[in-house]
């Protein structure tokens, strides 16, 4: 199962869902749904636009693997 983190690097860097995805310029839906882990899939362009602002927010050290990551199914 694929898995979003961005919830715990918002809760990291001190922001609200609502307000990051008015910096990422992407739909709050979209935010509340990875925080949630109801994500079924993601344009390229909002992942690279939620990567650049969690990047400008946690000073460039953010990789695609802190975003997200691969749980095997039980």
């Amino acid at each position: 199962m694929i898995r979003f983190n961005l919830d715990e690097l918002l809760k990291k860097n001190k922001i609200s869902r609502t307000k990051f995805a008015h910096l990422a310029k992407v739909r709050p839906n979209t935010i509340n749904d990875m925080c949630n882990g109801n994500t079924r899939r993601i344009e390229v362009d909002t992942l690279n636009n939620i990567m650049r602002t969690i990047n400008e927010l946690d000073k460039g050290t953010v990789d695609l693997a802190d975003l997200i990551s691969y749980v095997k199914d039980e």
